[in-house]
Order: C-alpha cells, then sequence, then structure tokens
C-alpha cells in the first residue's frame, strides 16, 4: 500500500523528487505553475502606477503608459508626462495619498478599465479613470480622463 502511495506521488511532481511538492511546495522551480489571471496583472499595473506617483519616478510612471496612448484631452504620451511633472512640480505628490482599492475592473477581451483612481492631496481630489490594453509588452496604460483638475 505504501509503495502505491509513493509511486504516486512520486509520479505527480514535476521534477520528479517526489519530496520537493510535497515538502517544500513553492521552491520547486520545474513545478508546473498556472499564468497569472489578467486581473491579477492589470493589479499590479496599478500597484506600480502608485507606487512610481508617490516615488515621484516619472520614468518609471510612464514606463507603464502605452506608445498609443491618447486622449481627447492629452493627444500623445508627451502630454501625460507634462500632466505628472506639473503636478510634480506643484508639490501635489509630496503629500498625496493614492488608492485604487474600491475601484471597478471592467475587462472586455484585450481592453480594460480602472475607474476610480483616486488621488487625495490635501482638500484636492483628483479621480482618474484608466484605461488599459493588452499589447505584447503586457498590459499598458492607453487613456486617462481626470476630473478635478
Amino acid at each position: 500500500m505504501s509503495l502505491i502511495l509513493s509511486l504516486a506521488l512520486f509520479a505527480g511532481c514535476a521534477c520528479q523528487s517526489g519530496r520537493c511538492c510535497r515538502q517544500c511546495k513553492s521552491s520547486c522551480s520545474l513545478r508546473q505553475t498556472q499564468a497569472p489571471s489578467n486581473e491579477a496583472l492589470i493589479g499590479k499595473v496599478a500597484e506600480e502606477m502608485k507606487t512610481s506617483l508617490m516615488a515621484k519616478d516619472v520614468e518609471r510612471v510612464m514606463a507603464l503608459f502605452s506608445d498609443n496612448f491618447s486622449t481627447t484631452t492629452m493627444p500623445d504620451k508627451d502630454s501625460a508626462q507634462a500632466l505628472i511633472e506639473y503636478g510634480l512640480s506643484m508639490g501635489f505628490f509630496d503629500t498625496c495619498e493614492i488608492s485604487y482599492d474600491l475601484a471597478d475592473l471592467t475587462l472586455e477581451g484585450d481592453k480594460a478599465q480602472l475607474y476610480p483612481f483616486r488621488l487625495q492631496s490635501g482638500s484636492d481630489l483628483i479621480t482618474a479613470h484608466v484605461e488599459m490594453s493588452k499589447e505584447l509588452a503586457g498590459w499598458k496604460i492607453t487613456g486617462l480622463s481626470v476630473e478635478g483638475i
């Protein structure tokens, strides 16, 4: 009986050691893992945007934007960068609190919308509607509309 159980456990281990997946679970480099969901990947973009803005790292923020970024108020990626740099120069991000924990995510194929992405500095509140598209390099910000400026 124990031989059958051992063979079953051995056969189920991707690294064929029989111990790896039972004992250390996640440390097996050969263990098959499931790819992150689109929701998880979009969440990483939102978290990176929050972290980068709070760090006042414009280069990291802009790396999240698609080269195809365009909105009616910001026709290209450079316009978005100018808006972020303006906020930095005015001290908006010095005491800014950023949250997206109450945001709704709408996902349709390779397009996503996240709203509201909230930025509050003192009594100033900016609410952003973030649009993303799945590109070869991953999920990128392709549109952004802001209220409260």
